[in-house]
């Protein structure tokens, strides 16, 4: 048994000088004092025990939440550096885009293509038995000729209804047609 690191003989010897001090019939009043300061002392010690571990555990989560904030300013940096990385990217894509566009060809127009009459009204071809070409399909282009006015006109003359006729497409305008 050791109280505060003294031992029963200390607390003997202790105990015997007490006796010769103060007597045996102011010993037990002594006694119940004492032990009431020593237990007094206990609790005021493990309420600043308590209050000390608090305080450990409120500083070590102050550091974790500071090493948190720093991990989070790193990391905010590290997104407003992509961040104005990729609008430098994307400037310069867009950039780029408007070069091509602006720099581009107008793709050529297509001719409509007018079917051929049937073998009846055309004359008659030897087939040979070489293969024939790509180019002598039975579709022949037509020029397109934008419908216009005159045009109309020129068909109504001729007996043929506008109708019959295929469908004059407009030319593709090209940006740079279109800005001007």
């Amino acid at each position: 048994m050791d109280i505060l690191g003294i031992g029963f003989p200390e607390l003997l010897f202790i105990f015997i000088i007490a006796l010769m001090v103060f007597g045996p019939r102011r010993l037990p009043e002594i006694a119940g004092k004492a032990g009431k300061y020593v237990r007094d002392l206990r609790n005021m010690s493990q309420g600043f025990m308590a209050e000390w571990q608090r305080e450990i555990t409120v500083a070590a989560r102050m550091e974790e939440i500071e090493q948190v904030r720093k991990e989070l300013e790193e990391t905010k940096q590290a997104l407003t550096q992509s961040r104005t990385e990729i609008t430098a990217q994307a400037a310069q894509v867009s950039k780029t885009a408007q070069t091509v566009v602006d720099h581009s060809i107008a793709p050529p127009s297509i001719p409509s293509l007018k079917p051929v009459p049937p073998a009846s009204e055309t004359p008659e071809i030897e087939t040979a038995s070489e293969p024939v070409p790509a180019s002598d399909s039975p579709l022949v282009p037509v020029p397109e000729v934008p419908a216009s006015p005159v045009r109309e006109a020129e068909i109504e003359k001729n007996g043929t209804h506008p109708s019959t006729q295929p469908e004059a497409k407009p030319a593709p305008v090209s940006p740079t047609e279109a800005a001007e």
